[in-house]
C-alpha cells in the first residue's frame, strides 16, 4: 500500500486520469497537506492545465502542480499514483485478476472448462479443491495464466452498488436475478414479490451469474472489511 513517507522534495506524483488526481488530493487533505495558495487540496485538481501529464509536488506540507516535461527536465523521481495505490498483494492476484482489479486473498474463482474452486491463500500460494487431482490443477493454472479472460470471478461492485443492494436486502428483497430479456429484479426469498430495475443497473449481474444472494454477499464483505 502507498506510504506518504515516499514523498519528498525530489518526487513528482503523476496522475494520468482526473479520477487519480481526485484520489491523490483527497489523500492530501486527510494528511493535512494544502495547496501552496493555502486552499484545501480538494478545492481544485487543476486538471485542465496539463491533463494526462499532470504531476503534483509536495514540499513542507504544501502542494504545487506541473507536468511530466517539467518533472523530467528538473530530474524529479516520477512516481505513478496508480502504482503507489495498488494493494500489496501477491503477483498472481494481478496476473489472474488484472492490474486494475486484482483478486483478493481468499476470493474464490473458477477457470472455464474446469469447474474447480480455486483461491489465493494467505501465504500467497494458490489453493484449490484437491479432489480434482494435481494434473488437472496444473492444466487449469496454465489456462488461467495464458487466458486471463477464462477466469470466472464473483461479480465485483462499487460502494454505491453495494449501498443499493443493502437497501433492498433491508427491505426484504435479497435475491437479485437478471432475466433473459435483460431486466434485473430483486425479489424476496419466497418468490412472491419483486422489484424491477432498468437493465443498466448492476451490470456485473449478468444472466450467467444466475440467482445472486445479496444478503450473503454483503455479510461476507463485512467480515472481510472487519
Amino acid at each position: 500500500m502507498f506510504s506518504w513517507n515516499k514523498i519528498n522534495d525530489n518526487v513528482a506524483i503523476h496522475c494520468k486520469t482526473e479520477e487519480e488526481a481526485n484520489a491523490f488530493l483527497q489523500g492530501c487533505e486527510k494528511h493535512g497537506i494544502k495547496w501552496c495558495t493555502g486552499e484545501k487540496p480538494t478545492s481544485t485538481t487543476v486538471w485542465t492545465v496539463a491533463g494526462v501529464n499532470t504531476n503534483y509536488y509536495i514540499s513542507n506540507k504544501y502542494i504545487s502542480a506541473g507536468n511530466l516535461i517539467y518533472s523530467k527536465r528538473h530530474n524529479y523521481t516520477i512516481l505513478e499514483w496508480s502504482d503507489l495505490c495498488k494493494p500489496d498483494l501477491p503477483r498472481i492476484c494481478y496476473i489472474l485478476g488484472g492490474e486494475d482489479n486484482p483478486l483478493k486473498i481468499g476470493e474464490h474463482f473458477q477457470v472455464k472448462g474446469y469447474g474447480v474452486e480455486t483461491w489465493v491463500g494467505k501465504s500467497g500460494l494458490l489453493e484449490a479443491d484437491l479432489s480434482a487431482g494435481n494434473l488437472i490443477l496444473e492444466d487449469m493454472l496454465y489456462t488461467a495464466i495464458n487466458s486471463p479472460d477464462s477466469v470466472i470471478r464473483s461479480p465485483q461492485f462499487s460502494d454505491d452498488e453495494k449501498a443499493l443492494m443493502r437497501l433492498y436486502v433491508d427491505a426484504g428483497f435479497p435475491i437479485f436475478h437478471r432475466n433473459e430479456d435483460g431486466a434485473l429484479q430483486a425479489r424476496n426469498r419466497a418468490c412472491t414479490n419483486a422489484w424491477m430495475f432498468p437493465p443498466e443497473i448492476l451490470p456485473n449481474l449478468t444472466i450467467s451469474v444466475g440467482e445472486f444472494d445479496a444478503a450473503t454477499y454483503l455479510e461476507s464483505e463485512a467480515k472481510d472489511d472487519g
